[in-house]
């Protein structure tokens, strides 16, 4: 009836490397397999296929390459002969479990703290020297300001507003205080 839309035959597979029944040199060589693919907040490996026409043409390439990735992250492992054929029927050593190559994830931004929890749950000095310390980022890298600065400033608006309303208040009801005091104290003296 319509048309279809180019983005219909995507597919996205998503995994936990300790789900796969993998041992922990397994799960690292599994990660440094996926690279990129690899998000170490979440834990979870997400690989997508939109090469094919047909959703399960690209549901069937992503379970054969999470078969393949398997079986690369188990060669080499307790005495595993590394031994896989390539394309052309040739023997290929695959037994390396990559210990000398460490874990990249340099692809993922590292956002401070504030950014990740309600600004509220922060004294008001830490989040004003956080936010003046990404001013002096962004000018001194050229780049804009993160997200979170904006949220940050208004939140630290309104909060400096209400804790100066309560500061003001305060100060009139000891004032109130004061007076009624005053008089008691008086009275007190003259008995």
């Amino acid at each position: 009836m319509g048309e279809d839309h180019p983005a219909e035959s995507k597919v996205v597979l998503e995994f936990s490397p300790a789900d796969l029944g993998l041992g922990p040199a397994q799960q690292a060589k599994l990660i440094k397999l996926v690279g990129r693919r690899y998000h170490p907040g979440k834990r979870i490996v997400k690989m997508s296929c939109e090469m094919f026409e047909h959703q399960a043409q690209n549901k069937r390439y992503l379970s054969d390459l999470l078969d393949k990735l398997i079986v690369e992250a188990k060669v080499g492992y307790r005495g595993n002969t590394g031994k896989l054929t390539d394309a052309d029927g040739s023997y290929q050593d695959s037994a390396d479990m990559f210990e000398d190559i460490p874990v990249d994830f340099r692809h993922m931004k590292a956002t401070p703290m504030i950014a990740r929890r309600p600004v509220k749950s922060f004294p008001l000095e830490w989040v004003d020297s956080a936010i003046q310390r990404e001013y002096e980022r962004a000018e001194k890298m050229g780049k804009p300001l993160a997200k979170w600065v904006k949220g940050a400033e208004e939140s630290i608006k309104q909060r400096k507003d209400k804790r100066a309303g309560r500061a003001a208040a305060h100060r009139i009801v000891q004032e109130k205080v004061k007076k009624t005091r005053l008089p008691a104290a008086e009275k007190i003296s003259q008995a």
